[in-house]
């Protein structure tokens, strides 16, 4: 592995020095057994032991010559060892040595894993509690879920690295093998007790049965223990990543003094260690693979597994280490954004809530069909054309008969999403004593903000909401409106109490001229802005009590009639009874010409409306009393005056 992503203390585990340093300490071992055994003379075991050791420069050059590189290395041996060389690899075949001090190094590296994937699991176990109550949504298949807390994704992790433990501490010890059965694993050469032994010395087990080499499974296991929590590493490491797109924020990798993200843009900072462990996972699946194919070899041995295992063991191991050794740092360090979460919650304006919405529906006797189809129908809607959802179902004739506005509102809660949280932790173990926890800063930097509608200040928001939640940033009525909202609305309005209906939300109703009466009882005007000319005055409106002026004074004050456009209209014959004079006047003379003594005292004359000039649908003025034409009279049948056309 390239000294990049090797770390020194297990990159010196697979050293050509520590490969030989491993052998040499099988071959003494057994040495030792067979002068225990009195096979050999105890003096040639002692300067044997004394004199034992290696070149490496030798080595290779003995290896250039007879290409094996076992006999290269007790030829090395044998010129330190002199005479007594005879008794050294006594009944011992190549592979004895090789895959027992194979199983002696592997063992050490599983331990160095083993230890950086216990401070991993530390590492989220921490942040787990730290961020226990922290909200924030859960996402399936991208999209928004339901509300859920960080901690619990990261308990998710902690209790999948637990799992890795296990299996991890189970391959190791099925790779902590050995054996020295000899060429095809009968034990001609050498005794089984001899093999026992010298494992035992060694910390090995023994291979039960065994051919000329230690059957590969036990490294396919290996391999893919270690690709399996590559796996949980990248599920990690691209969740994490996830969280630092820019339109997410919810969580960032973190970024050193100093540190450069670009070469182009000065301002990017970018998840690089994430995306490291991201790319090295694959190459250590693709080592599972190898591993497995390394399983099938020619009758008690070939070597087609040699060459690949001398690349794959020591690069998955130099790669495990490296990789858990910067996803602890990650993780320990990571900044995570717990307001950003909290407000991505609401990004959809409470469609996240629309299950417990389906489930209060089912409780009031509906089928779970029919409250399907009415939550669905209403969280369209929000998709569609972003009204909340909780204004969308206040509106909904459909859920207004099944649930109360107070109980619709009340559905928008994250509380009964976080009741199970500590139960949770403690069957993922992780319910040691914390800290307590620190009051989240108000948005904006302030600890109280005034609310609308005269509501008084509301306090800032905690780690966990209690209650109700239905707005993104501060106040409830900023997106919705809930049922303290509508008994407001109701008291300043003058609705009736009995009736309930919400209709639009405030935000959503055009905009009225003419005085509003506000929730605090202030009145205040809306509608276009007045504008800077004055119009022209409008004469006065004569009263019955003033006398009338001579026609030529009238005449000369008054302002010129409006000119009808409307078609002359052929005069109707009289009715019986009335004089021609009195016919010719019309209705207009008996509605607008009744003499103030028709009317009652104190009662003063409605005022005509000015004909429409636009739109309108025009309509019949009825007469006053009395005879057609008159103050109480029938309607007449002949078409009124212009001037009696009101829109």
């Amino acid at each position: 592995m390239i000294k990049r992503y090797t770390r020194p203390e297990m990159g010196a585990l697979f050293t050509d020095q520590a490969k030989y340093d491993a052998w040499l300490d099988v071959e003494l071992a057994v040495c030792a057994a067979w002068a225990q055994r009195s096979e050999i003379p105890r003096a040639a075991f002692e300067r044997i032991r004394k004199k034992a050791r290696y070149d490496i420069k030798r080595i290779d050059e003995i290896e250039a010559q007879v290409h094996h590189d076992v006999i290269a290395f007790t030829t090395s041996v044998g010129e330190y060892i002199g005479a007594d060389s005879a008794y050294f690899h006594r009944g011992l075949t190549s592979n004895d040595v090789v895959d027992t001090a194979q199983g002696l190094i592997l063992k050490r590296a599983g331990r160095l894993i083993e230890e950086g994937l216990v401070k991993l699991k530390a590492a989220v176990g921490a942040r787990a509690l730290e961020h226990k109550y922290t909200p924030c949504i859960g996402r399936t298949h991208g999209v928004h879920a339901e509300p859920t807390t960080f901690g619990l994704r990261l308990a998710v992790w902690f209790d999948e690295l637990a799992r890795h433990e296990e299996r991890l501490a189970a391959a190791i010890d099925q790779l902590a093998v050995g054996k020295l059965s000899g060429a095809v694993g009968n034990f001609a050469n050498i005794p089984p007790a001899i093999e026992e032994a010298v494992l035992k010395n060694l910390g090995l087990l023994p291979e039960p049965v065994s051919s000329q080499v230690v059957q590969r499974d036990r490294h396919a296991q290996f391999i893919c223990t270690l690709a399996n929590l590559a796996a949980t590493m990248e599920k990690m490491a691209v969740n994490l990543r996830t969280l630092q797109r820019t339109e997410v924020d919810e969580a960032h990798e973190a970024f050193a003094v100093g540190q450069k993200g670009s070469s182009a843009m000065p301002h990017k900072r970018n998840p690089i260690l994430l995306e490291r462990i991201t790319g090295l996972a694959r190459v250590l699946r693709g080592y599972s693979v190898t591993a497995l194919e390394n399983v099938a070899l020619w009758d008690e041995r070939d070597i087609s597994h040699s060459g690949a295992e001398r690349v794959i063991l020591p690069d998955a191991c130099i790669l495990m280490d490296y990789m858990l050794t910067k996803l602890s740092g990650v993780v320990e360090k990571l900044e995570v954004n717990a307001e950003r979460m909290s407000r991505n919650i609401f990004f959809t304006k409470g469609l996240v809530f629309s299950q417990r919405v389906l489930l209060a529906l089912t409780e009031t006797g509906l089928s779970r069909e029919q409250a399907y189809a009415i939550t669905q129908r209403n969280a369209m809607r929000c998709w569609e054309d972003g009204t909340p959802l909780l204004d969308v179902l206040l509106s909904d004739r459909d859920v207004r008969a099944a649930l109360k506005p107070q109980e619709i509102s009340d559905l928008f809660s994250l509380e009964p999403y976080f009741k199970h949280v500590d139960t949770i932790f403690a069957r993922a173990g992780l319910s040691q004593p914390e800290q307590p926890r620190q009051a989240e800063k108000p948005v904006r930097g302030r600890s109280e903000r005034p609310a609308r509608g005269g509501r008084g200040a509301q306090p800032a928001r905690s780690p966990l909401p209690q209650g109700p939640v239905q707005n993104i940033d501060e106040r409830a009525s900023d997106y919705f409106e809930n049922a303290a909202v509508v008994a407001v609305h109701a008291a300043v309005t003058g609705m009736n109490a009995g009736d309930e209906t919400l209709g639009e939300a405030e935000h959503q109703k055009k905009r009225k001229r003419g005085a509003v009466r506000t929730p605090g009882g202030a009145i205040r005007r809306e509608g276009k802005p007045v504008s800077r000319t004055r119009s022209k005055p409008k004469p006065a409106a004569a009263t019955p009590a003033e006398p009338k002026a001579p026609a030529s004074a009238t005449n000369a004050a008054a302002p010129k009639p409006r000119r009808s456009r409307a078609k002359p209209k052929p005069a109707a014959e009289p009715a019986a009874g009335t004089s021609p004079a009195q016919s010719s006047a019309g209705p207009a003379a008996g509605a607008a010409g009744a003499p103030p003594a028709a009317l009652a005292e104190g009662e003063q004359p409605k005022k005509r409306r000015r004909r429409g000039t636009r739109g309108g649908r025009r309509h019949k003025k009825n007469g006053g009393p009395g005879a057609p034409g008159e103050p109480g009279g029938e309607p007449t049948s002949e078409p009124p005056s212009d001037d009696s056309y009101v829109d």
